[in-house]
């Protein structure tokens, strides 16, 4: 089904001019792609039978827009365009394992894993699991925004539910861990009052609304732009561009959602009845997401492994994911018939399903230990990136190397490197030379250097834009490539539209104060030393107040017992909803409060915390 052409290894390059164009894949560039997928066997068409198995009806389109109407919040049409059908050809720029991969995910729609058990695939980042029960619907991980979740679950009341004979009331809603791509839609599927009054059910894992909240507010900012760039979001869907990120087409950019459980996971192995439906659920913290649950649906004999099965944020305990998979494997292995995760499609019989998480454990295993003869491919994760994760978790950042303690800032290293080669003119021949010479990552490394001792140097970012881009088209990793050809963009045309971090008011109702004042904490503008700032604040809808002091550039936020005390306060600020406060606090709008002192104080407070945009 997939057709390619090796090129054969010539030792010359074809850059063509030195401009923002895009630029073919060198012979290098050609030889590396087909040495890495020289073992590959492209004649096995078993994955393209187990991913079409099941398959009921596509969307008309994959071009969602927002609340608004005015945006689009995820379309993948051009990009099912470019790769189907399955026997068109995989361009030279890119690696066809990466091609063959969109392929697979180029099926998008619903499809019918069993009796009672349906999927929805391609509308978001992660695919949304629909259980038909006795007592109603289950919806398991409700996408990543309200727009995707909403077409999706119309998908299948529309073309599936009225043909079953299924309850079609909304019952539950699981999330199997505290990732957004599988929360975030959650209000997609019904109005936020269905869910805070007890209408329907909530499932989650221990720890989840803390870690689930605090990973997407303490770094918003930094978190959505990695996101951006690995998902290739800044970047066309073409043969010289994204080819989207490998564990699906994309993440919708648009308006997250949250809701807090109204039951909570926090006994190993424990038995809980949803929606009429016996489920076992096995705890699996701190592995590929640090609060998350595997179940298992005896009647159906379904096992659901979240994320833990397809993937490799918060810093994961490999050993803890490996064990979790071994304990799966004990537990289930001889029961399960067939397995679904909450990316990509499933696992089907017995002997398929242990196979793969045997695989997989050994895998997240090898990963951890180095193992040199066991060979694993990374078309989301990779082996390079997640090696240095294990080595981060036990010994930190830096590599024990003396000379790599205390290195120079960037811009500083930048000009003492460009110094000694005697310029950026000089450093651009030297460029060249390793590029015509296929030594890539020296390259981007020298030139990397040239941008950053001279920003305006245009021959320079031309030159390491080529570099990146050369990179990114033998890749076999999705974010891989996406990064390279992200940078290689904005080095040619500018930096991209980055869109704020927009978490949505149900995160902040949601969010426990003592949350939102770490969140404030962190955002403190270093430069901005308001020393000896202190105002009072106070919340009437959960009767709290704290003291906010600020003091050598750290921001204190210290709860008080005594409503009386006043610390040295010059401006008490109450609000109703959390929501206010925090609108209050950041941009200073003191319509929003109740202010007793002086309301100047609330405008220089604001002052002191940067934006999320601040991060971009």
């Amino acid at each position: 089904m997939l057709r390619y052409t090796i090129a054969a290894a010539v030792a010359t390059g074809d850059y063509a001019s030195l401009d923002a164009s895009y630029k073919p894949a060198s012979d290098f560039t050609k030889a590396e792609i087909a040495e890495s997928v020289k073992n590959l066997n492209f004649s096995d068409y078993t994955m393209y039978e187990e991913v079409d198995r099941g398959f009921v009806v596509a969307p008309n389109t994959t071009r969602i827009m927002d609340t608004s109407g005015e945006n689009v919040a995820i379309d993948s049409d051009a990009i099912i365009a470019l790769v189907t059908p399955d026997s068109t050809e995989c361009p030279d720029t890119v690696n066809p394992s990466t091609w063959r991969q969109a392929q697979f995910l180029a099926r998008t729609g619903v499809y019918k894993v069993q009796d009672k058990v349906y999927q929805v695939r391609g509308m978001d980042l992660a695919t949304m699991t629909i259980i038909e029960a006795p007592e109603g619907l289950i919806v398991v991980d409700p996408l990543g925004s309200s727009e995707s979740a909403k077409i999706a679950f119309e998908l299948y009341m529309t073309h599936v539910g009225p043909h079953t004979g299924a309850n079609l009331t909304l019952h539950s809603v699981i999330f199997t861990h505290s990732h957004i791509d599988h929360f975030g839609g959650v209000l997609g599927l019904a109005p936020e009052e269905s869910f805070t009054n007890g209408y329907i059910q909530v499932v989650a894992p221990l720890n989840f609304v803390e870690e689930a909240l605090s990973e997407n507010y303490m770094v918003a900012g930094s978190m959505f732009q990695r996101a951006f760039y690995m998902y290739g979001n800044l970047i066309k869907p073409h043969a010289q561009g994204s080819i989207r990120a490998g564990l699906a087409f994309g993440a919708a950019n648009s308006q997250f959602g949250f809701v807090a459980p109204t039951i909570s996971i926090d006994t190993d192995l424990d038995h809980h009845t949803v929606a009429g439906l016996d489920f076992e659920f096995m705890l699996t913290l701190s592995t590929e997401a640090p609060s998350g649950f595997h179940f298992f649906v005896p009647e159906l004999k379904l096992l659901n492994t979240g994320e833990n099965a397809v993937m490799g944020a918060k810093g994961r305990d490999t050993i803890k994911w490996v064990a979790a998979l071994q304990k799966t494997l004990d537990h289930y292995g001889s029961k399960v018939e067939n397995m679904i995760g909450q990316h990509h499609w499933p696992k089907y019989g017995n002997a398929a399903v242990v196979e793969h998480l045997e695989n997989y454990r050994d895998t997240i295993k090898f990963t951890h230990d180095q193992a040199p003869n066991f060979n694993t491919r990374g078309h989301y994760g990779h082996l390079k990136h997640n090696s240095k994760e294990v080595y981060q978790f036990y010994v930190g950042w830096w590599d024990g190397k003396p000379a790599t303690y205390q290195q120079l800032p960037p811009v500083e290293c930048a000009q003492q490197y460009v110094a000694d080669m005697g310029g950026n003119a000089e450093a651009r021949k030297r460029g060249e030379w390793h590029r015509d010479n296929g030594n890539y990552r020296y390259y981007a490394e020298i030139m990397n250097h040239a941008v950053f001792n001279d920003s305006t140097d245009v021959e320079a970012k031309y030159l390491e834009a080529d570099c990146l881009e050369q990179i990114g088209y033998s890749e076999e990793s999705g974010p891989r490539r996406n990064y390279m050809l992200t940078g290689s963009e904005e080095l040619r045309h500018g930096k991209g539209a980055y869109p704020p971090a927009d978490l949505g008011p149900s995160f902040v109702l949601n969010m426990p104060l003592y949350m939102l004042r770490q969140g404030l904490e962190i955002r403190i503008k270093q430069a901005n030393k308001a020393h000896g700032l202190s105002i009072l604040v106070g919340v009437e809808e959960t009767n709290e107040m704290f003291n906010v002091r600020i003091s050598n550039a750290v921001k204190l936020s210290l709860p008080i017992t005594d409503k009386d005390a006043r610390p040295g306060s010059t401006a008490s600020f109450t609000a109703k909803p959390r929501s206010d406060l925090i609108a209050a606090l950041v941009i200073g709008n003191s319509s929003l409060v109740s202010v007793t002192g002086d309301v100047d104080t609330l405008m220089e407070f604001a002052s002191c915390i940067s934006t999320d945009e601040d991060a971009t």
